[in-house]
């Protein structure tokens, strides 16, 4: 789950490096990196709570 939320935090990053050069599917990357991150971070306090 570590390496999910790494990957998801990257794509985030990748997109906004693409957002401030302006280049085209900026958005659809900020939108899914933002998702991703949310997922995960759900994900990962859902698992803790049941152990």
């Amino acid at each position: 789950m570590k390496k999910l939320n790494q990957i998801s935090i990257a794509i985030l990053c990748i997109g906004g490096l693409f957002k401030h050069n302006s280049f085209p599917y900026a958005n659809i990357l900020v939108t899914i990196g933002f998702t991703s991150v949310a997922f995960t971070l759900i994900a990962l306090a859902l698992s803790k709570e049941s152990k």
